[in-house]
Order: C-alpha cells, then sequence, then structure tokens
C-alpha cells in the first residue's frame, strides 16, 4: 500500500471519529458539573447511571443508582431518558446550563 493511500485511510477514520463522537466533548463538562449537584445522597457519581439529554444549551439529567460498582453516562435524545416516577435519592433529576456552568435544578424523586 502506498503512503497516499494510508494517508488517506488514516483521514478518513479520523473524519468519521470525529462525526461519529459529536457529544463527547460535553461528556467531560457533565462529569465536572457533577460535582457541583447539592444532594447528600449524590457524592459518588459513579454510584449512578447518569442519562442526559442536551438541548439549547441545558443539559436535563436522569441519575439511577446502578447495581454495579461503576455506573454509566450516556447522552440519549429526550425522548429517550428514562422516566421513574418514584424512587426517593435513589432517581435523582438535574438541569445543568452548560454555557454558564451553573445547577439550574437538582432534586430527588419522590417516595412510592
Amino acid at each position: 500500500m502506498t503512503y497516499k493511500i494510508k494517508m488517506l485511510i488514516i483521514i478518513l477514520i479520523s473524519n468519521y471519529t470525529v462525526s461519529c463522537s459529536k457529544y463527547s466533548p460535553n461528556e467531560q463538562k457533565l462529569k465536572n458539573m457533577e460535582n457541583m449537584v447539592g444532594i447528600d445522597n449524590f457524592r459518588n457519581p459513579d454510584l449512578y447511571d447518569r442519562y442526559y439529554s442536551v438541548e439549547n444549551g441545558v443539559a436535563t439529567g436522569i441519575y439511577i443508582r446502578s447495581d454495579r460498582k461503576n455506573g454509566t453516562l450516556r447522552i440519549v435524545k429526550k425522548n429517550d431518558l428514562p422516566v421513574v416516577m418514584d424512587g426517593g435519592c435513589s432517581v435523582i433529576n438535574v438541569e445543568f446550563e452548560l454555557k454558564s456552568e451553573r445547577v439550574l435544578s437538582a432534586f430527588c424523586n419522590g417516595d412510592g
């Protein structure tokens, strides 16, 4: 394989990787902002599966206590956010304003 073909393949793979990870720059910002959630039960974000939807500069998050040691962070479409009606502080709802990096709201679900 010639040098030009190898470089073309590398460029194509790089462009594909960048286009597939359009949300990845926000992922680290979301992880940083999780430290600002002022809920006592949410001292360790890794104990929760964290789902976010990002629209118009606002990240809406649902944190659900995980059965695993390390919870996951997922960025999904708004319609794909989990809906949980109770659960106390095993389910936490948050909203972050990304530009100003401030918490708009953070609260536990009620108990059913």
